[in-house]
């Protein structure tokens, strides 16, 4: 089951910062799938990876700069709707999919 993210609750958006520790601390616990609910968050998917190796899955919707980011070749990235201009820079792998427009 994908683990669920949403990062603005009560009007108070969380940090990019707090976003990625969170994604981060799932992955220590075994998550593999993320649906993430995104309020503009950089770099979203692309350089978190599995000390196993496991593939991470993350559905985005809403990203900011650089969702994608430096993203392995374990990771695929389906971003559901559009994305920035920078997306998937400097990719070393991952597979990422846009649902909407780029740029």
């Amino acid at each position: 089951m994908a683990c669920k993210i949403e990062t603005l609750k009560d009007n108070n958006r969380m940090s990019t910062q707090e976003l990625l520790q969170t994604i981060n601390e799932k992955i220590q616990e075994g998550v593999t799938e993320f649906e993430i609910e995104a309020c503009g968050q950089h770099d979203i998917g692309g350089s978190s990876w599995s000390k196993d190796g496991k593939p991470l899955t993350f559905y985005i919707k809403n990203p900011g700069q650089r969702v994608g980011a430096m993203g392995t070749d374990a990771a695929t990235i389906v971003v559901e709707g559009s994305a920035p201009a920078d997306i998937g820079w400097l990719n070393a792998g991952a597979k990422i999919i846009v649902k909407g427009d780029g740029g």
